[in-house]
């Protein structure tokens, strides 16, 4: 598995936006742990963490309780009021999502994922 992409760049509105990686590795692991709860707010969220210059949404995650979902919901109500249709704040934030999801895991993890099979346990009793 190749290290995962740091930065990219997303169209949100009529802004390129330059996507960069949080630097919170429990950011990052709460973002990917909500999305089964609610993926379009899990993504917006990570729009609005990886969001770096100008336009970044103004949501604060602190005033939201640390909470992905709500804070999600916070940056989709803002992008809406400016006009972003929300199929693309899912792309864009579909995006942000995955350069976040593929930096939780490194290679030498996946390499010991692969290598394990099951079925090799040892004898039970001695």
């Amino acid at each position: 598995m190749a290290t995962p992409t740091t930065q990219e760049t997303v169209t949100v509105g009529s802004r390129e936006v330059r996507l960069l990686l949080p630097n919170s590795f429990a950011i990052r692991h709460e973002v990917v742990g909500c999305a089964a709860h609610n993926a379009a707010r899990a993504f917006a969220a990570a729009l609005a963490f990886c969001w770096s210059g100008p336009g970044r949404p103004k949501a604060v995650y602190t005033r939201h309780n640390c909470n992905p979902l709500q804070y999600g919901g916070a940056v989709v109500d803002e992008l809406r009021g400016r006009g972003v249709d929300m199929a693309e704040i899912i792309e864009a934030g579909g995006r942000a999502f995955t350069l976040i999801a593929d930096s939780l895991i490194t290679a030498s993890e996946v390499d010991t994922v692969e290598g394990f099979t099951e079925g090799q346990v040892g004898p039970l009793t001695s």
